[in-house]
């Protein structure tokens, strides 16, 4: 069974993502409200779900550590951030996806399970300036 490694800095949506996460028909392989990228490469998780907003962590440098160290995770950028470029520099810092934070249920369980199987996604919502 795949799974995936939740970064969500609000315990309020900590446990809707771990729905989701099964949703997709996927197991939690560990969560977190503080990154600890240490941790997630121990945890060896399929996917990450990263959800950096509010936080001090720069996305790109994070995406930078994992691609470097632990190429095989695929992250899963959740974000209510906005602007140009923004899907274009998170590939290529190596996310998988990026999510808008406007995402559905069932489309955020679809863009786990695209993940999963080796695809990308790529919310155009993110790139609206």
């Amino acid at each position: 069974m795949a799974s995936v490694y939740i970064v969500e800095p609000q315990s309020l949506f900590e446990p809707e993502l771990e729905r989701l996460v099964s949703l997709a028909g996927a197991r939690v392989a560990g969560s977190a409200a503080q990154l600890d990228l240490d941790e997630i490469i121990a945890a060896a998780p399929d996917a990450v779900l990263l959800d950096l907003d509010f936080t001090a962590y720069d996305v790109l440098d994070v995406l930078d550590v994992l691609q470097a160290e632990a190429p095989a995770i695929r992250p899963v950028v959740l974000t209510s951030e906005r602007g140009r470029g923004r899907l274009d520099r998170c590939r290529a810092y190596g996310a998988a996806a990026v999510v808008s934070k406007d995402a559905t249920d069932l489309e955020m369980v679809h863009d786990l399970r695209v993940v999963l199987d080796g695809g990308s996604v790529w919310d155009q919502r993110v790139e609206a300036a």
